[in-house]
């Protein structure tokens, strides 16, 4: 009888020991749940930035290929005149913004301020700005 006794104990810290292992595994599971949720939330905050950061980048390169389609047009149209050909003054309202924004540059202004006061998007600025840079290496 005393072994019958012993086997049911067996049995039961047998038992609890499963019951023990599988809360675990409930609480381990949850946990890993919790940690998935939030860099989920975080991987999906930095794609909508990274997402916002492509619009503003495209919006800029549409902007200023829409400025070179019209300047490139008015070369064109200045080129096929058979009178002498004016260079385009700096009064001239498709180049005042470059014109303002490239004294900006060349004082040493951030392409953050160029943007705003010269009214050319950001993306130009910064390419504006990296060009002057860029042939300031090479002189």
């Amino acid at each position: 009888m005393n072994m019958a006794w012993m086997g049911i104990a067996l049995q039961d810290i047998a038992l609890l020991g499963s019951v023990g292992i599988s809360w675990l595994a409930v609480s381990m599971a949850l946990y890993c749940m919790q940690r998935l949720r939030k860099q989920s939330y975080l991987t999906q905050k930095l794609y909508q930035r990274l997402n916002h950061d492509l619009e503003i980048t495209n919006s800029g390169s549409v902007g200023m290929g829409r400025r070179l389609i019209r300047m490139e047009e008015k070369f064109l149209a200045a080129a096929a005149q058979p009178q002498v050909i004016e260079m385009p003054n700096h009064k001239d309202e498709v180049f005042e913004p470059y014109s303002l924004a490239a004294q900006m540059i060349n004082a040493g202004v951030d392409d953050a301020e160029v943007a705003r006061r010269s009214g050319l998007s950001r993306a130009e600025a910064s390419l504006m700005q990296m060009m002057h840079k860029h042939v300031k290496n090479v002189a």
